[in-house]
């Protein structure tokens, strides 16, 4: 009997496990890191885990091709959808509706999607370009700058202290000569002749001096 009990609770955990259903348009290249092989059925439901998934897909449809009687592929980049579920909740990853190849090829260059539980509600997720999820695992920590310190409420931060030049240090401009030291200088370095006309220019500037 106890027996009988395990197993059929191992049943009903493995029929409640939560999935992703993806439609044809879609292949699923990976899911939480494990990679995904490639399956002749296009419709693929994926097993999801509660909690948060990361799911790496891409767009891929056939068309005729323009030029030949062969096939084309056109597909997207891969993008990663990442979105949170709780236990046992069935997902949809909603159809593109593509009818064309002009549509194809719009929708290959910057695909949209829709993800929704199995009775309608939208589920919130992130997509992004899968390099771009790599590139986030591997960044750096980000540098924190020091802390701002903001003085308390009235109170008026200190300046520092600068030294003002002291006017003892101001440079004093050199002595003008006497005028009387210098006409002496001169008078003795001159010759007589020298001497004769400075006087007389003394005299014709002087009329006092002419009187005498």
């Amino acid at each position: 009997m106890r027996t009988f009990l395990l197993l059929m609770g191992s049943l009903a955990n493995t029929v409640m496990a939560a999935q992703l259903i993806v439609p044809e348009a879609y292949d699923v290249l990976s899911v939480n890191g494990v990679e995904q092989g490639m399956s002749l059925m296009r419709k693929k439901e994926i097993a999801l885990q509660p909690g948060q998934n990361v799911i790496v897909l891409e767009y891929d449809e056939i068309f005729d091709s323009e030029i030949n009687d062969s096939h084309d592929s056109i597909r997207s980049q891969p993008y990663a959808l990442v979105f949170t579920i709780s236990a046992n909740q069935d997902l949809r990853l909603h159809s593109p509706g593509i009818k064309s190849r002009e549509q194809a090829e719009s929708y290959a260059k910057a695909p949209t999607f829709r993800v929704e539980t199995l009775s309608g509600p939208r589920v919130e997720y992130q997509a992004f370009p899968a390099k771009d999820l790599s590139l986030a695992i591997n960044q750096p920590p980000t540098t924190v700058a020091p802390p701002v310190t903001t003085p308390p409420p009235g109170k008026t931060p200190r300046m520092p202290y600068v030294t003002e030049p002291s006017s003892n240090n101001t440079a004093t401009p050199p002595a003008q000569p006497d005028a009387l030291q210098m006409l002496q200088f001169w008078w003795s370095q001159a010759t007589p002749e020298q001497r004769q006309q400075f006087l007389q220019q003394i005299q014709a500037n002087n009329p006092a001096i002419r009187q005498q």
